[in-house]
């Protein structure tokens, strides 16, 4: 939003699992997951013991899809996964597999909120890849029946998004998935809403933007970001984006942080180098430890071709963020380089898989047309912002300052 709205307030801004669409975000996401997982006894239906056997599911079906079995899901916008493959068969232990109705559970939550004609309210729900993070979001906690995606949703729909609150006894079940539920939902979209992807005046000051985004976030859907990125691209040009912008999608990273992929890297050092000696980041180092996040990386750079080029005619400079310790030193038991979206890191096939050296830029893949078209298409627009000002009992909003 600084970007969009103050372009010269900062001349260098990473963004990492940036809650761009809050309206949808806070509403239809984080409702439909908590109500698609609560049952008519208000008890929720997938539980967090049963996230293990659904992750592992996925892993099969989809790890291996990149051309590496890793453990990872790299690429979970090709990923298929039918939850079904876990349902419980005659005679079988429940507690090894899913039941029906928390297949079905699954199955809602990977779709994401969307009306009765299977038009999309929000852009997407969490990738496959991201069931061991959906506790304490839409699945509960052992022992408890609260979930933050409905505390979430219910706070927001009470007492932020629409123009006037609803009553005081409205509840998360009052929440409808239709057209009009969402086009009262999204009336301030340009005042909540950070989607403007003319960032010429930001770009045009000299600032520099690196968006990061964990493929496994169970929170906020990268697709998000990667419509935005593509919606950036769409209006500036290909070109003048590369000149300022950079997207880097770390495979197993959780909701800002943790996850099962590398996912511990510096951006602040290849900001600055950005904004201060015009050197463009390219691949960034990323680590993942065995427990918890760790300190600060250091090194030197490693996972570039050796002529420095990334053969997309996205400009590469010689100098990029220092990589962590080799896996086995420490505590880092995973090192893999992260290249700008399109781009993708493939395993050169010698050496080991956990260590950065052994990856160079794959094939740029970029994320089908069809995943990005929702009801909120529109809203990657440009100058669509409103600008509000409150008198103590009600705002008044115009389209411009």
């Amino acid at each position: 939003m600084e970007a969009q709205r103050y372009p010269d307030d900062f001349n260098g801004i990473t963004a990492g699992a940036p809650a761009m669409n809050f309206t949808t975000q806070n509403t239809f996401y984080h409702g439909w997951n908590g109500l698609k997982n609560t049952g008519s006894d208000g008890k929720p239906i997938l539980t967090a013991e049963k996230l293990p056997i659904l992750h592992i599911a996925a892993l099969n079906a989809c790890d291996a899809e990149d051309g590496l079995k890793d453990g990872l899901i790299s690429d979970p916008l090709s990923c298929h996964f039918d939850p079904s493959v876990v349902e419980c068969k005659s005679g079988q232990e429940e507690s090894t597999c899913l039941t029906h109705v928390q297949v079905q559970a699954a199955r809602d939550i990977y779709a994401g909120a969307h009306d009765g004609e299977g038009d999309k309210l929000v852009l997407s729900g969490p990738l496959p890849g991201s069931e061991l993070a959906w506790e304490g979001v839409y699945v509960p906690p052992a022992g408890s029946n609260r979930t933050m995606s409905s505390m979430i949703a219910i706070g927001t729909l009470k007492y932020l998004v629409y123009q006037e609150n609803p009553p005081s006894n409205y509840t998360l079940s009052d929440l409808k998935f239709s057209r009009d539920s969402f086009a009262a939902a999204t009336r301030l979209h340009g005042l909540y809403d950070a989607t403007d992807p003319d960032l010429s005046s930001f770009a045009g000051s000299g600032g520099k933007l690196i968006l990061w985004h964990g493929l496994a976030d169970p929170h906020i859907s990268p697709l998000n970001t990667i419509a935005y990125y593509t919606a950036m691209e769409g209006i500036m040009g290909e070109s003048n984006v590369q000149k300022f912008a950079r997207l880097y999608l770390f495979p197993g990273g959780y909701h800002c942080g943790d996850g099962e992929g590398p996912f511990n890297f510096d951006l602040l050092s290849p900001i600055m180098a950005w904004v201060e000696r015009g050197i463009a980041p390219f691949a960034i180092q990323a680590s993942h430890q065995r427990a918890g996040i760790g300190g600060p990386i250091t090194g030197k750079d490693a996972g570039l071709p050796p002529d420095g080029h990334s053969g997309t005619g996205m400009p590469t400079p010689r100098l990029t963020t220092p990589p962590p310790a080799l896996p086995g030193k420490g505590n880092v038991d995973r090192a893999r380089p992260i290249y700008p979206y399109p781009l993708t890191a493939v395993y050169n096939g010698s050496g080991s898989i956990d260590d950065a050296k052994n990856f160079v830029p794959g094939p740029a893949k970029r994320s089908p047309a069809e995943r990005l078209q929702w009801l909120g298409s529109s809203f990657y627009a440009a100058h669509y912002e409103q600008w509000c000002v409150g008198d103590g009992a009600a705002m008044t909003c115009k389209a411009a300052r």
